[in-house]
């Protein structure tokens, strides 16, 4: 089967999202072949294929001039759905869908394209329900957005003509209630390096750690709150990693002013810190979807505290791994519980959560739509 993977970002470790796209990239190339078109930002490092059955056949840089002259060409579309729709890309798939078994559109931003082009198999991996993102909002603003929000994303979705599929059965609610559509739920992978952790020769750290891309503005808010109203209570007694790019310097700032916070940046390989750490700290209150990072936490062994969203769509957990936290005294509260967790308790909670994962994997999906 030859596939065609149309994605807004770099496949890359960089976020989550990204994350998942390599890693089905490679999954599917397994069996299949594969190409790949994606977007850019001057200062992304491109794409490099794992050569084999993987190839990129559509680059296109963005900025934000560039976005905004994509959403000018379709005014009546919400930005988020129109800001990478790029004529040259139209063009592409127009004169090449015919050689594929499957066009698959992997995030929001590259919806449109399905109502341009006609193909008999159509994917359409709904990373987040747009919508839910403005529903939390209040004020005259966010209730504008929200309709125009809403009234876009049901028209892509209704008329992509494609199979939609999420991450969890909330979002599969949430469209259904939302716009009375049906859809099919994937799995996300356990990383490899997850997987290749020695429990053995791993010594805690002590540390708690924040994890995430800090230019995505409910990751920020977030960690914001925490400093805000948190530290001044457990900055002496806590030390606390901060992985990631993208901090606003305003942020940054803040951060400084407490000795026990490290700001380490990224890291290309998260996880054997992830596992050494006391607890991920999540205090997410905006935003939509699965959080990868919870999920990657728990596959580590380590204890999360987090909000309720943080927690949204997350099925199945370890024992009294996920620390429900809303207020300032509980995450100090929830952090003193997470490190009473010793190595053999994290080991077994890693161990409870990969052996009861589910697998059912994008590449699962299409042998059960392909098989006679």
């Amino acid at each position: 089967m030859k596939i065609l993977i149309v994605t807004p970002f770099v496949p890359s470790h960089r976020t989550a999202g990204q994350n998942y796209t390599l890693q089905l990239i490679e999954d599917l190339a397994k069996d299949h072949r594969v190409d790949v078109a994606y977007f850019r930002y001057t200062a992304d490092t491109p794409y490099t294929p794992p050569g084999g059955n993987v190839r990129v056949v559509f680059v296109r840089e963005i900025s934000t001039a560039r976005k905004f002259l994509n959403a000018l060409k379709l005014p009546l579309t919400h930005p988020l759905f129109s800001c990478r729709f790029d004529l040259g890309l139209v063009r592409f798939l127009r004169r090449h869908r015919q050689e594929y078994d499957q066009l698959y559109f992997d995030f929001s931003q590259t919806f449109v394209y399905s109502l341009h082009v006609s193909h008999g198999r159509k994917i359409l991996m709904v990373h987040d329900v747009i919508l839910q993102k403005y529903a939390r909002g209040a004020g005259i603003v966010n209730a504008l957005n929200r309709l125009f929000c809403s009234r876009s994303e049901r028209r892509i979705l209704e008329g992509s003509g494609g199979t939609i599929l999420c991450f969890s059965d909330k979002d599969r609610g949430l469209l259904e209630s939302y716009y009375g559509l049906s859809s099919r739920k994937v799995d996300f992978f356990i990383h490899r390096n997850i997987r290749r952790i020695d429990y053995g020769n791993l010594a805690p750290s002590g540390a708690f750690l924040f994890f995430g891309a800090w230019e995505r503005p409910e990751n920020a808010f977030g960690l914001e709150w925490f400093v805000d109203h948190v530290m001044a209570s457990a900055g002496k007694a806590h030390r606390i990693l901060i992985l990631g790019s993208g901090i606003p310097e305003k942020l940054r700032e803040k951060i400084s002013r407490y000795p026990t916070m490290e700001m380490t940046g990224f890291v290309d390989d998260p996880y054997p810190v992830l596992a050494a750490a006391s607890g991920l700290i999540a205090p997410l209150f905006h935003g939509a979807g699965v959080k990868v990072k919870v999920l990657e936490a728990l596959a580590c062994g380590t204890p999360v505290l987090g909000t309720d969203v943080a927690f949204e769509g997350i099925d199945m957990v370890g024992e009294g791994a996920c620390i429900h936290c809303r207020t300032p005294e509980e995450f100090l509260a929830g952090m003193a519980r997470a490190l009473s967790y010793s190595m053999e308790d994290k080991k077994a909670l890693r161990e409870a959560f990969i052996g009861g994962y589910p697998k059912d994997t994008f590449r699962e999906f299409l042998k059960c739509i392909t098989s006679p």
